[in-house]
């Protein structure tokens, strides 16, 4: 037993026994067997079934549901931006039937401010 393959090939086929092993079953005994026999399977089929894989068709329905909830999120997204921009015109609708700042100011009797209101905005070119 001098030759170093040998000694390997001995190791190698005790370690693969039932006997060495935990509960007494062999690892490569427990692997299911690819079949290829009267079957239709692409290869990525078989290594999918050999390994325990998802297979092909349900890979194929994950994206689909994966893509559908993106686009149902997406479009939900759509929604609230369009709710919100309703809601922004019909503030904006409102605040501009009030008048202008200076115009409040003078109804509340703020009378100095409503008229640094009014020399502020000709000064930035704000017509009224």
């Amino acid at each position: 037993m001098t030759d170093p393959r040998q000694r390997e090939s001995r190791l190698g086929a005790e370690a693969a026994s039932s006997e060495n092993q935990p509960g007494g079953r062999s690892v490569v005994s427990s692997l299911p067997e690819p079949t290829h026999a009267g079957t239709d399977d692409t290869a990525s089929d078989l290594w999918s079934r050999f390994y325990g894989l998802p297979t092909a068709e349900w890979l194929d329905g994950y994206e689909r549901g994966y893509q559908d909830g993106t686009d149902h999120g997406r479009q939900l997204e759509v929604d609230e931006q369009r709710g919100r921009g309703a809601i922004s015109a019909a503030i904006a609708a409102q605040m501009s039937r009030l008048g202008s700042f200076a115009d409040l100011c003078e109804a509340r009797g703020e009378l100095e401010r409503a008229a640094r209101s009014r020399q502020l905005l000709a000064d930035r070119g704000i017509a009224l």
